[in-house]
C-alpha cells in the first residue's frame, strides 16, 4: 500500500504530458480592474516583461472560553507579514519569491520558484515548476487562506503536505487539472524528519459556468522518513493566537506514510459547499502495527451580497472574490464542521470535532475584515480528553 504513492505519481507524469489540449479559461483580472494594485509594478511592453511586488499583513485577535480541561490564552498575533515579488515574461515564464517575516513568530521563505508554461501546440498549458512551493494535494490546502471563508484551514489540514523543495509537472484545460511532483524537505518546521516525498492530484469540473460549479478531485502523497524513523501529528484548534495543540500523537516510530485525499465542491450562484476527506496510512517498523489517521471537513458558504462564487480553472479551486470598483464590498457567511482523528493502534493522540461560524467583509481589493466563532464540540482521548473550549476571533487583512 505504501509504495502506491510513488507508483501513482510515476503513472500520472506521462499522462499529463500527452493529454490533448482543450480550450481553457484563465483567471486573470478583467480589463475593468486597475492595471496596478500592488506595492510596485513595472511593465516593459517591448520585451513583454512585468515585475510587481505585493504585501500581505494579517493581524489576529482572539478570546477563549475555557472549560477547565484546557486553558487557552487569548491575545493578539501577527499571523502573516509577507512580501512577494513576481516576474512575468510573456505567457511562458514566471518567477516568484515570498518571504514571511512573522509566521506565528517564525520567519522564512514561503515561495521561491521558476515556472515555464508551454504556450502552443500539443503541449499547450503544460507547466513545469521548480523551487520551493506547495505540493499538489487537496482543494483546501491549495486555496490561499485569503480566499477561504474562514480564518484558518480545517483540523484535517494537518494531514496534508506543506511547501517543499521540488519539481512539478502540471496540465489543465477548462474542465480538468493534473499535477505531479517529487520533493525534498523545504523550510517548513513540520518537515524535520522527511527524507523525500512525491505528490499527485487530479481534478474534474464538468460544470463551472453561468454561476454553477461542480468539482471532484483526488490526491495522493508519499513521505519517506530519514534515519530518525519517527514522526508526529498534532493540530491547533483552528485558531493561531494560542499555541496549544488539543490533539497530539507525540513522536512515534514510523518508516514512511501515505496521504490519500478526496475532495468535492458545488456552487450555485452565491451558495457553495466544499468537502475534503483525508486518510493517512503510516507504515511502522518491526512488530508495531500500522496506523491509520483520518480527517474531514464540510464547508457551507453564502455570499450575502449576491455575487456568484468564482472558480479558478487553472488551480482547480474556488476563486477569489473581487469587489467591483466603487461597490460597498462583498459579505460572505461560512459554516464549517470538521474532525481530526489521531487515535489508532495504541496511539492516543485524540479525536477532535469542531464547528465554526465565520463572517467576512471584502471591503475592497486591499482590506478584508473577518470575525469567527469556533466551538470544540468534543475531544475523545489524548491529553485533553473531554475538553470543549471555544474561541471568538477576528482578523484585519491588508493586501497591497
Amino acid at each position: 500500500m505504501i509504495r502506491d504513492g510513488v507508483t501513482v505519481v510515476t503513472i500520472l507524469i506521462p499522462t499529463i504530458m500527452v493529454s490533448p489540449p482543450v480550450a481553457a479559461t484563465t483567471d486573470r483580472p478583467s480589463q475593468s480592474e486597475p492595471s496596478c494594485q500592488t506595492v510596485f509594478c513595472l511593465t516593459d511592453t517591448r520585451n513583454d516583461l512585468r515585475l510587481e511586488g505585493n504585501l500581505r499583513l494579517q493581524l489576529d485577535a482572539a478570546a477563549y472560553r475555557d472549560d477547565g480541561a484546557a486553558r487557552l490564552d487569548g491575545g493578539t498575533n501577527v499571523r502573516r507579514a509577507r512580501f512577494s515579488a513576481r516576474a512575468q515574461l510573456g505567457d511562458a515564464w514566471t518567477a516568484k519569491f515570498t518571504y514571511d517575516v512573522s509566521k506565528d513568530g517564525v520567519s522564512g521563505i514561503r515561495d521561491a520558484f521558476v515556472s515555464y508554461t508551454h504556450p502552443k501546440g500539443r503541449l499547450e498549458r503544460l507547466r513545469i515548476k521548480a523551487g520551493h512551493f506547495k505540493e499538489p494535494f487537496g482543494m483546501e490546502r491549495l486555496t490561499s487562506v485569503r480566499d477561504l471563508a474562514f480564518m484558518e484551514r480545517s483540523l484535517a489540514s494537518t494531514l496534508t503536505p506543506n511547501r517543499n523543495m521540488g519539481i512539478e509537472l502540471h496540465r489543465h484545460d477548462r474542465q480538468w487539472t493534473a499535477t505531479a511532483g517529487v520533493f525534498v524537505p523545504g523550510t517548513s518546521d513540520d518537515n524535520d524528519n522527511i527524507r523525500h516525498s512525491a505528490s499527485a492530484r487530479a481534478t474534474l469540473a464538468p460544470d463551472h459556468s453561468d454561476g454553477r460549479i461542480l468539482h471532484f478531485g483526488a490526491a495522493i502523497a508519499y513521505r519517506s522518513l530519514d534515519s530518525s524513523r519517527s514522526t508526529r501529528f498534532s493540530q491547533q484548534p483552528e485558531s493561531r493566537v494560542t499555541d496549544l495543540k488539543l490533539v497530539d500523537t507525540g513522536a512515534f516510530a514510523a518508516r514512511d506514510y501515505v496521504f490519500y485525499g478526496l475532495e468535492t465542491a458545488w456552487a450555485q450562484g452565491p451558495w457553495s459547499l466544499q468537502a475534503d476527506y483525508i486518510h493517512a496510512h503510516i507504515n511502522r517498523p518491526d512488530s508495531f502495527a500500522d496506523v491509520g489517521f483520518q480527517g474531514w471537513h464540510i464547508d457551507a458558504g453564502w455570499i450575502l451580497t449576491g455575487e456568484a462564487q468564482p472558480y479558478n480553472s487553472t488551480k482547480g479551486t474556488f476563486g477569489r472574490l473581487r469587489p467591483a470598483p466603487g461597490a460597498p464590498g462583498i459579505w460572505q457567511l461560512g459554516l464549517r464542521l470538521s474532525e481530526l482523528d489521531l487515535n489508532d493502534a495504541g496511539i492516543n493522540g485524540g479525536r477532535q470535532r469542531n464547528a465554526s461560524l465565520g463572517l467576512t467583509w471584502y471591503s475592497n481589493h486591499y482590506l478584508t475584515l473577518s470575525t469567527e466563532y469556533v466551538q470544540v464540540l468534543n475531544i475523545d482521548g489524548g491529553a485533553f480528553d473531554g475538553a470543549r473550549p471555544s474561541a471568538l476571533q477576528a482578523r484585519v487583512q491588508l493586501i497591497y
